[in-house]
C-alpha cells in the first residue's frame, strides 16, 4: 500500500495535516470498537508507515506518506534517556574509518591514500530566503504538533540544501509563544553532514535557521581542498572527496555559527584513518572556515601514540589562505657554510602584502638575516629582498688565506684584486628590488635593483636571477609608453661587476644613464609603403676596471633610421624590399691624445626579404598530416665605412645561429654597422596537423653567401674566445651552416636542436694570451662545428620530467684556476663547452619522488653538477633529502683536482600545520630539472603557509 501527496509549497499544507491526523483519529475509533482492530491500525500508523516531511523552520506540515513494512530500530524503548551510544575510544582504525566514510585505494595514485565518499547534496536555491527554504524529513514513526513539540523516532533524516542531520530519535522543539520550530535535539548515532564536511556523534541540539549547534562524543571530517576538483560525482548518486581532508574527535563538538567549530578535549590531523602519523591533541581546538585560520590551546603534538612537542597556543591554515606564524625550518649542510638551520616567520600584513623574515644560523659563518617583502595593487606588483651577515666568520679566514698567500710575493705579480678583496667587510649583506606596474593601456614602469656587499657573495651564496651574466649584476628602471604607432621608453641602466681573485678578470660593463627610445611605425602610410623611424639616445659612463692603467672612453650616442618597406604579399609567397637611413653622432670625452671626440657615421642599409610558400596533404603511419616546404631568400647590401674610431659601448658578436641569417647587422648594438654584400638562403619544412594547425615537426637548414670580404670587424685581441671562435672570419665567402629543429614525438615527448657548423676554416687572428704576459698568439678559426645542442624531453606531468641534452660552444669553457689563470692555451680543444646533462623527476609510488641529475664535463674530463634527492609526500606529511655536489674550481697547484661544493638539504612539513617556505633545496631542484615545479609540502595551495 502506498499513499502519496506530495504538496512543495509550505504555506499550502493545511488539508495533508487534517487528512494525517483524521487517519490517526480513526485509529482511535477503531480502538474504542474493536480492541484488536485499533491496537493493528495504530501500530501501522506509528511504526509501520515511514513518513517524509516537507516543513519550513516556522512551521510543519506533512507532505508525503510512504507504507512500507521495513523497519531498522526499535523504538519503542528511545527516549531522551535511553538511545545507542558511542565509544570511539573502542573502535578500531578500520571502523572509525569506515564510520567517516573512508575507502582505501592504495592501488590507485592517490597520494592520500584513499578517498572519502558522502551523498550528493540539493543545490542551494538563491532566490529563496533564509527561512523560507523547505526542509524535508523522513523517519519510521512520527509524533507529530503543530503548536507543541513533534518527536520522529528510527532512522531520521532532515535535510536541507547543503546540510543533512540524522539519528535514531529526533525532537522537533516549538517557542511556546510564537509556535515556531526553535531547534531540533538528536540522538543516537547523530550526523551531520554539509559538503566536504562530517560529524558523528552520542547527540546534538541543532539550529536549522542559523545552522548552529552542539555534539557530544564526536568524530567529524573537514575537506581542506574543497573545490570543484576534488569533489567528483559517482554514478550512483554519492560524491567522491579527494585532497586533503583533516578529521578527528572531540568530548564536545560546537558549531558556533556558520563556518565556525569549537572542539572541546580533541584531535585534529590530516592523515588517512588507516595510517596516521601525527595529531595534535588539545583541550580547545577552533577551525575558522572565514579566515582559513585554525587555533588549538594547550596542544600535544603527536607522533602516532608518543607525544614530542607541547605548545601552550598555535595557529595553523585550514584552508589555501595565508596567514601569520611560523613556517616549518628548514635544514642543511654546504661544504662552505657547514650545517644551517633557518627557521622563516610568515606575516599576512594585508590582502594585499606580506612578509617572510627568515633567521638562519650557519656554524661555519654566524647568523644570516634575511627579509622579503611582497606587495600587490591595483596596477602593479613588487618584492623587496634583503639579506645581512654580520661577521662572517669563514669570509674573514679566507681574506686571511688569500693574504698570506701572496705574501712574499713581488708587487708587480700581486693581482689588483687583492687590495678589493683585503678592503672588504666581514658583514655581508644582499638586497633587492623589483617593481613591476601598468598605469593605463598606454604607460608602464620596471624597476629591477641589485646591490652586494663584495666579489664573494654569490661565490658562498647562492646565485640570484639579479646576475645575467657571469661576475655582472644587473640594475635597470624604466618608464615606457606604447600605443598603435608609437613606442617611447626612458631607461637606467647599470651593472655591479664582481671581480674574485680567484676568477679570471672581468672588465666592467658601461652603464646607461641615461638611454631614451623613440620609435614610430605607420603601416601604409603611403599607398602600400610602410613608414617607420627608430631613434635612441645613449650617455655611456664606465669605471675603471681593477688592473687597467686608463680611464675608458665615455660619452653620448645618438642615432635616427627612417625606413621604408614595400610588403608584396601574393598566393603562396611574399616580397618585402625595404631601406634605411642610418645616422649616428658620437659626443665622447677621456679619449687618447690625437683621437677625435666628436664622430659622425651616415650609411644605407637596403634589404630585401622574400620567401614562398608549398603544402601538400599526406598520411604519416596512419595519420592525416599536412607538410609545408618553405623556402626563404634574404639579400642584405650595406657600404663600408671606416669605424675603427668609434668605442665599443654596447657591442660585440654572438655565437652565429640561424637567427643571424637575416639580420640587418652581424653585431650586437649600434657601435659597429657592418659592411655587407650577401645573400642568406634557407629552407623550412614543417609537419602540420590539418585539423587543429598545431606544428608536429619543423626543420629549418640555411647559410650566407658573401659576395664580398667583410672590412668592419672588432680588434681580436678585445674578444674573448667564445666571440672569436664563434664570429665569421672576414675573408670567408660562406657563413657556418645554421639549423634549428624541433620534434614534438608525442604529447609527453619532445625532442629540440640546433647547430652551426663551419665549412671552411678562417684566416690566422692574433689574440693575447693571458698566461704570457700579454704576449700575443695566432688563432685560426677552425673548420667544424661552432656550436649546437640536443635536448629530449619527457614531461608527462610536474612528477614525470626526464630530460637528456648535449652542449658545444667552440671557446666557451675557458679552464681557470684558482688563482684566475688560464690554464690552457686559448686554442686547445679543453677551452670548449662541452657538456652532458641528464636529469629527472620520477615516482617511485604515488607517495615517493626521487630526483636525480647528472651534469658531465666532457672537455675538462669530471663531473660538473651532481644532484641526487628522495621525497616522501602525502596529503599528512612529507620529508625530503637532497644532496649536491657543484663544481666550484680547479686548484691552482693540482690541476687534476677539482673543487667542489658539497650541499645537503633536508626538509620536513606536516600538511595542515604549515608548509616550508621557499628553500635552497627547491631553488636548486628549478635549476637542475628543466621544466620542474616545486610543490613540496603544498597541496592545499602553491602560496606559502604558516605552521606552528
Amino acid at each position: 500500500m502506498k499513499i502519496t501527496s506530495l504538496i512543495s509549497n509550505c504555506a499550502a499544507l493545511d488539508s495533508c495535516v487534517s487528512l494525517l491526523f483524521w487517519l490517526r483519529g480513526v485509529g482511535v475509533i477503531f480502538f474504542a470498537q474493536n480492541k484488536r482492530l485499533g491496537r493493528v491500525l495504530g501500530a501501522l500508523l506509528r511504526c509501520a508507515l515511514p513518513i517524509t516531511l516537507v516543513f519550513c523552520t516556522t512551521t510543519l506540515r506533512a507532505a508525503e506518506t510512504i507504507a512500507t513494512t521495513e523497519t531498522t530500530t526499535k523504538t519503542d524503548t528511545l527516549d531522551k534517556n535511553n538511545y545507542p551510544r558511542l565509544d570511539w575510544s573502542q573502535m578500531t582504525e578500520l571502523q572509525v574509518a569506515s564510520q567517516l566514510g573512508f575507502v582505501d585505494d592504495t592501488s590507485s595514485n592517490q597520494v592520500c591514500r584513499g578517498y572519502y565518499v558522502e551523498p550528493t547534496f540539493t543545490p542551494v536555491d538563491a532566490s529563496l530566503q533564509a527561512n523560507q527554504v523547505p526542509i524535508h524529513a523522513s523517519a519510521d514513526e512520527s509524533e507529530l504538533s503543530l503548536t507543541g513539540n513533534s518527536v520522529l523516532k528510527g532512522n531520521v533524516v532532515l535535510e536541507q540544501p547543503n546540510q543533512m542531520v540524522g539519528s535514531d530519535l529526533l525532537y522537533i522543539n516549538r517557542d511556546a509563544n510564537s509556535g515556531q520550530v526553535d531547534n531540533v535535539q538528536a540522538y543516537g548515532h547523530v550526523l551531520l553532514r554539509r559538503p566536504g564536511e562530517l560529524a558523528i556523534g552520542d547527540s546534538g541540539t541543532f539550529n536549522l535557521g542559523d545552522k548552529t549547534g552542539q555534539m557530544e562524543q564526536v568524530v567529524y571530517r573537514r575537506s581542506l581542498t574543497n573545490t570543484s576538483e576534488n569533489i567528483i560525482a559517482l554514478d550512483d548518486g554519492q560524491s567522491k572527496v579527494t585532497g586533503v581532508n583533516a578529521w578527528g574527535n572531540a568530548a564536545q563538538f560546537n558549531q558556533t555559527k556558520e563556518g565556525i567549530i569549537v572542539i572541546n578535549q580533541g584531535t585534529y590531523t590530516t592523515c588517512p584513518p588507516l595510517a596516521q602519523v601525527w595529531s595534535v591533541k588539545a583541550n580547545r581546538i577552533t577551525l575558522d572556515r572565514d579566515t582559513g585560520v585554525g587555533t588549538a590551546t594547550n596542544a600535544r603534538l603527536y607522533y602516532k601514540e608518543m607525544p614530542i612537542f607541547y605548545m601552550p597556543y598555535m595557529s595553523f591554515p585550514i584552508d589555501a589562505r595565508r596567514k601569520s606564524g611560523f613556517l616549518l625550518p628548514n635544514g642543511g649542510y654546504s661544504s662552505e657554510s657547514g650545517y644551517d638551520v633557518s627557521i622563516p616567520y610568515y606575516l599576512n600584513l594585508a590582502p594585499n602584502y606580506d612578509m617572510t623574515f627568515t633567521p638562519e644560523y650557519m656554524s661555519a659563518r654566524g647568523v644570516n638575516l634575511s627579509d622579503d617583502f611582497r606587495y600587490l595593487n591595483s596596477n602593479g606588483q613588487g618584492d623587496f629582498h634583503g639579506s645581512f651577515l654580520p661577521g662572517d666568520n669563514a669570509f674573514s679566514q679566507f681574506q686571511s688565506d688569500e693574504a698570506a698567500q701572496y705574501a712574499n710575493t713581488p708587487p708587480a705579480d700581486i693581482p689588483p684584486t687583492l687590495n678589493r678583496l683585503e678592503d672588504a667587510s666581514d658583514n655581508r649583506y644582499f638586497v633587492s628590488w623589483k617593481d613591476s606596474r601598468q598605469y593605463d593601456t598606454h604607460w608602464s614602469s620596471n624597476v629591477y635593483l641589485n646591490r652586494v656587499s663584495d666579489d664573494y657573495y654569490f661565490q658562498n651564496f647562492n646565485s640570484d636571477p639579479a646576475q645575467t651574466s657571469a661576475n655582472q649584476i644587473h640594475n635597470i628602471g624604466d618608464v615606457a609608453y606604447n600605443s598603435d604607432h608609437w613606442y617611447f621608453k626612458t631607461m637606467m641602466e647599470g651593472y655591479q661587476t664582481l671581480h674574485p681573485i680567484n676568477e679570471g678578470t672581468v672588465e666592467n660593463a658601461y652603464e646607461k644613464l641615461p638611454e631614451i627610445v623613440l620609435n614610430a611605425n605607420y603601416p601604409q602610410a603611403v599607398g602600400d609603403v610602410d613608414v617607420g623611424v627608430n631613434n635612441q639616445f645613449d650617455y655611456f659612463n664606465e669605471s675603471k676596471t681593477p688592473g687597467a692603467t686608463t680611464s675608458p672612453v665615455d660619452g653620448s650616442r645618438a642615432i635616427t633610421m627612417p625606413q621604408l618597406t614595400l610588403p608584396l604579399y601574393f598566393g603562396g609567397g611574399y616580397v618585402k624590399p625595404n631601406v634605411q637611413f642610418s645616422a649616428t653622432q658620437y659626443s665622447l670625452s677621456n679619449q687618447l691624445p690625437g683621437e677625435e671626440t666628436s664622430i659622425d657615421r651616415t650609411l644605407p642599409i637596403y634589404d630585401v626579404d622574400a620567401g614562398l610558400f608549398f603544402d601538400k596533404q599526406g598520411s604519416w603511419f596512419g595519420h592525416a598530416y599536412k607538410q609545408t616546404l618553405e623556402p626563404r631568400l634574404f639579400y642584405l647590401y650595406v657600404p663600408y665605412r671606416n669605424q675603427d674610431d668609434i668605442p665599443l659601448f654596447d657591442t660585440t658578436v654572438e655565437p652565429f645561429t640561424y637567427d643571424q641569417l637575416f639580420r640587418t647587422n652581424r653585431f650586437t648594438g649600434y657601435d659597429r654597422i657592418g659592411d655587407s654584400n650577401q645573400i642568406s638562403y634557407s629552407l623550412t619544412s614543417r609537419i602540420l596537423d590539418p585539423e587543429s594547425g598545431v606544428e608536429k615537426m619543423h626543420v629549418s637548414v640555411g647559410e650566407i653567401y658573401y659576395f664580398e670580404n667583410r672590412r668592419v670587424n672588432i680588434d681580436p685581441n678585445s674578444l674573448d674566445l667564445v666571440t672569436l671562435y664563434n664570429s665569421v672570419p672576414p675573408d670567408n665567402t660562406v657563413s657556418p651552416i645554421a639549423s634549428e629543429a624541433s620534434y614534438r614525438v608525442t604529447k609527453d615527448w619532445n625532442l629540440n636542436g640546433n647547430l652551426a657548423w663551419n665549412p671552411q676554416s678562417g684566416t690566422e687572428q692574433e689574440a693575447s694570451n693571458p698566461q704570457q704576459d700579454g704576449e700575443t698568439d695566432m688563432i685560426q678559426i677552425p673548420r667544424g662545428f661552432n656550436n649546437g645542442g640536443l635536448a629530449l624531453q619527457y614531461k608527462r606531468d610536474n612528477n614525470h620530467i626526464f630530460n637528456i641534452g648535449y652542449t658545444f660552444l667552440r671557446g666557451g669553457d675557458q679552464l681557470v684556476d684558482s688563482n684566475g689563470n688560464l690554464i690552457t692555451n686559448p686554442d686547445n680543444s679543453q677551452n670548449n663547452l662541452n657538456q652532458t646533462d641528464i636529469s629527472a623527476v620520477w615516482p617511485l609510488s604515488p607517495q615517493w619522488k626521487t630526483f636525480s641529475r647528472w651534469n658531465y664535463n666532457v672537455s675538462q674530463g669530471h663531473n660538473q653538477n651532481l644532484m641526487g634527492g628522495v621525497e616522501y609526500d602525502t596529503c599528512c606529511w612529507a620529508i625530503r633529502l637532497v644532496g649536491a655536489h657543484a663544481f666550484n674550481y680547479l686548484d691552482a697547484e693540482d690541476e687534476d683536482s677539482p673543487r667542489y661544493n658539497n650541499m645537503i638539504y633536508l626538509q620536513f612539513a606536516l600538511i595542515g600545520l604549515g608548509n616550508v617556505s621557499s628553500s635552497n633545496a627547491a631553488g636548486l631542484l628549478r635549476d637542475s630539472i628543466v621544466g620542474y615545479t616545486d610543490s613540496f609540502g603544498s597541496p592545499l595551495s602553491t602560496l606559502r603557509e604558516a605552521s606552528v
